[in-house]
């Protein structure tokens, strides 16, 4: 997603928390317009901790909280979270979420931002995921519509 959106937007800013994988995405978005923050986006500034999949695929990276119980196989990364909030955004034309189970939280975190920019909003959601229909109502609940699922996209729009 990164590279190819570089080439359509004036700036693009990347938060990827895992160490390994932040550096691999500055390796491969070479755009000049693109800022890299080494953080999870989250509802509060925290240090949290990350599943690393042993897979190497860093698209099923999750973070994992007090009650989870680590296994000797898992590779845990101490990780800082913030929220989008905090960077105060004068705008934002585009936002993707990919997070792994913490979309509500990503939510939470910006939601000042998505108010005072309406940004278009392209998420990676699962029907079965037990937060699906509070993740959408907290949309819904901000003036957002779901305009387009493409299997595991959900694009929302500000109702104007």
């Amino acid at each position: 997603w990164s590279r190819d959106l570089g080439n359509f937007f004036e700036k693009l800013i990347c938060f990827e928390p895992v160490s390994i994988f932040f550096e691999c995405l500055k390796l491969n978005v070479k755009s000049k317009n693109v800022l890299f923050v080494n953080k999870a986006l989250g509802k509060s500034d925290s240090v949290g901790k990350i599943k690393i999949n042993s897979s190497g695929n860093s698209g099923i990276s999750k973070i994992v909280y007090q009650n989870y119980k680590i296994l000797n196989s898992e590779s845990i990364e101490k990780i800082q979270i913030t929220k989008l909030d905090k960077f105060q955004l004068k705008k934002l034309d585009f936002f993707k979420i990919d997070v792994e189970g913490g979309v509500l939280d990503v939510l939470i975190g910006s939601k000042n931002t998505l108010i005072k920019c309406k940004p278009v909003i392209c998420v990676e959601m699962f029907e079965n995921d037990k937060d699906y229909f509070e993740q959408i109502n907290f949309l819904n609940q901000l003036g957002y519509k779901l305009i387009d699922k493409i299997t595991k996209e959900h694009v929302f729009i500000k109702e104007t």
